[in-house]
């Protein structure tokens, strides 16, 4: 009889146990932040490969915060880093599409 009891709340346990470190692992996981994204803002830094090559560029957003988006090697027409340069000292907004890649923003779109 007690034996049953034992397995009972074993059994119990170990499913509240699973529940717990599933429910852990889908907010680890997740991170709180999106794995894609948009967001408008103000240049504040833009860091080059090469004159026309984009490295990575920062932008406060209208939130306030402030996000680093890497380039990766792609080419964006229309804006070169001298472009997003202009951009930053002249205090114009831009809009800027990105996603997640191993825990590092990537950039897709930039658009004034």
């Amino acid at each position: 009889m007690f034996e049953s009891l034992r397995q009972g709340r074993f059994r119990r346990l170990t499913s509240a146990v699973v529940a717990l470190l599933l429910a852990c692992a889908g907010v680890v996981g997740c991170g709180g932040e999106p794995d894609a994204g948009t967001a408008r803002g103000y240049v504040i830094a833009v860091e080059s490969r090469t004159l026309l090559e984009l490295d990575s560029v920062s932008v406060r957003t209208e939130d306030g915060e402030t996000i680093e988006l890497h380039a990766r090697g792609k080419f964006f027409p229309g804006f070169s880093p001298s472009h997003l340069r202009e951009h930053m000292v002249q205090g114009l907004p831009v809009t800027v599409s990105y996603h997640r890649e191993n825990g590092v923003l990537v950039l897709d779109d930039v658009r004034d």
